[in-house]
């Protein structure tokens, strides 16, 4: 059995792959129009990787989507902590601008790549927070439809295919 020699790799989040990828001619870019207004946040350990914004740079290759930043600070979760019974309510205290941002009706949805953000974000609220991957290649089956259904609901009054509740226009 042959020794695996170590060498120096660090290791690489998934979105700054990605986008090394794209810079390099290697990704697939042919996304559908996507006519959403989401808001991005930017978690702590993608900001201490000091990496950019990877993800929300490929979000914006997506035709008519526009993400807005989400620079609210820490969502409060850090891991675990925010879960726990102890530390709840100091997590929702922390995180309470990027909690209070999402409950804001000009996002159709939020979006980051970090799971305890995710569940930070939806505290309280109907809007959905998703993967950016997901929102770029679509690998959720029913997500396009669903949230475009969430524009018409917000921009005509209709009924939401998602929650079946009839909601009223809104001011743009």
């Amino acid at each position: 059995m042959r020794r695996l020699e170590r060498r120096n790799i660090l290791p690489i989040e998934a979105g700054a792959r990605l986008l090394s990828r794209h810079r390099a001619g290697q990704l697939k870019t042919e996304f559908s129009r996507l006519p959403l207004r989401v808001g991005y946040h930017t978690p702590c350990h993608i900001k201490a990787l000091k990496t950019g914004l990877p993800f929300r740079e490929l979000l914006e290759l997506i035709p008519q989507l526009e993400v807005l930043p989400i620079d609210k600070g820490c969502s409060g979760m850090a891991g675990t902590f925010g879960l726990t019974r102890e530390h709840f309510d100091e997590s929702i205290a922390i995180g309470r601008g990027l909690i209070e941002r999402m409950h804001q009706p000009d996002l159709i949805a939020g979006a980051t790549e970090c799971s305890s953000c995710r569940l930070q974000m939806q505290q309280g609220t109907d809007t959905p927070t998703i993967d950016p991957m997901a929102i770029a290649y679509g690998l959720l089956p029913r997500l396009k439809d669903q949230l475009l259904s969430l524009v018409e609901l917000f921009e005509y009054g209709t009924s939401c295919v998602v929650c079946d509740k009839r909601r009223r226009s809104l001011p743009r």
